[in-house]
């Protein structure tokens, strides 16, 4: 069954987020594994100081959901005691929380019998005896059969009730974002040079990724990054991100990371930055060293002086012509020091400086 919505990226999906929490419209995320669906709505709970009750469904029985039952002598009959993973207005008072968000996830993957009672939630959110409270939102989210997940078909009866996106990865969020999850500067790199890894069920390369079991999705290259912080030795890394990734996406992200390993210290173009020829022959001279160089400037736009000498870096860079896309890389460059500069409240000291200036007056101004 096609799924005939308009795609929709965790942006945009942030932006609908607060009226569906005000109708309380009960909806569904559908998607690849890994792209990213349970952590906007962990985002906008947090946001908001709303208690997420984060549910796999695959991991209980329908039975669950409507909680333990037992035998009630004195009334003459069975009774289910409500489960803890359900708010009340009682308890999210006494926590302080400003409100509720119960979030059903993999509830495509589950079978016909927990669905049923995944379904009741959902469009009556009731099960059983228990109601939830009027400050809680219920959703869900899975994947689609196309996905290779064992997952199953939405009911017409289910989809008929529900709002239903379609949700997908998008590399320029994923790289404003990825920071925040830990990301180190070899992956997010590697993603500007070449988003259409980010995501290979999606794209260019979903035509090629059908029948191959492992696939690259946002959480795999977080697996990913979390091994290159510890090394960046290709010998030693080879079968890890080969299993995480697959072996056509991680033999480009070795070539990439070959080109990352040869770049010269950050600290040896710093005590070179007045000698133009020194510096330059020290300056990368493949592409994928020139994304490295630039997310390698990010940490030390802390300090107003190092934000000088990049300046003065990127003008040397950019007097190489040599076919490579300098000036987009000293623009990634900037946007990415500049926002280290303003997170660390030294935007003022920055702007007054002559570096600064005149790359305002040659690289900014005209283009206002």
């Amino acid at each position: 069954m096609t799924i005939n919505t308009t795609p929709i990226n965790a942006d945009r999906l942030a932006q609908d987020l607060p009226l569906l929490y005000q109708t309380k419209h009960p909806f569904i995320l559908l998607g690849q594994p890994g792209v990213g669906k349970s952590s906007v709505i962990k985002q906008f709970a947090k946001e908001n100081n709303y208690k997420l009750y984060d549910l796999r469904l695959t991991t209980l029985d329908a039975v669950d959901l409507r909680g333990l039952c037992f035998v009630d002598e004195v009334a003459r009959r069975t009774v289910y005691f409500t489960p803890e993973f359900y708010p009340t207005e009682e308890s999210l008072k006494a926590e302080g929380y400003d409100g509720a968000i119960l979030f059903l996830d993999e509830i495509s993957n589950c079978d016909s019998r927990m669905q049923v009672s995944a379904h009741e939630l959902l469009l009556d959110r009731t099960v059983g005896s228990y109601r939830l409270p009027d400050n809680c939102l219920v959703c869900a989210a899975g994947n689609t059969v196309d996905d290779n997940s064992g997952a199953y078909e939405i009911s017409a009866a289910l989809a008929d009730r529900l709002i239903i996106y379609m949700f997908e990865a998008n590399a320029q969020q994923w790289i404003k974002k990825a920071p925040e999850l830990g990301v180190c500067s070899e992956v997010l790199s590697f993603i500007k040079y070449k988003p259409i890894y980010l995501n290979s069920s999606e794209g260019e390369l979903a035509s090629t990724s059908d029948d191959n079991l492992i696939n690259t999705s946002p959480r795999s290259w977080v697996k990913v990054s979390d091994f290159v912080k510890l090394t960046t030795d290709i010998n030693k890394l080879h079968y890890i991100v080969s299993g995480i990734v697959g072996k056509a996406a991680a033999a480009e992200f070795f070539y990439f990371l070959e080109e990352f390993n040869n770049l010269v210290p950050f600290e040896e173009l710093l005590k070179n930055v007045d000698k133009p020829t020194k510096l330059k022959a020290l300056l990368p001279t493949k592409i994928g060293g020139l994304y490295g160089l630039a997310y390698s400037c990010v940490p030390y736009g802390k300090d107003v002086e190092n934000v000088a000498a990049i300046i003065k870096i990127m003008n040397v860079l950019c007097s190489i012509k040599d076919g490579l896309p300098r000036e987009e890389i000293r623009s990634l460059t900037m946007s990415l020091v500049l926002q280290t500069v303003i997170d660390n409240n030294i935007i003022s000291d920055v702007i007054s400086l002559p570096e600064y200036e005149q790359y305002y007056e040659t690289c900014v101004k005209p283009y206002k």
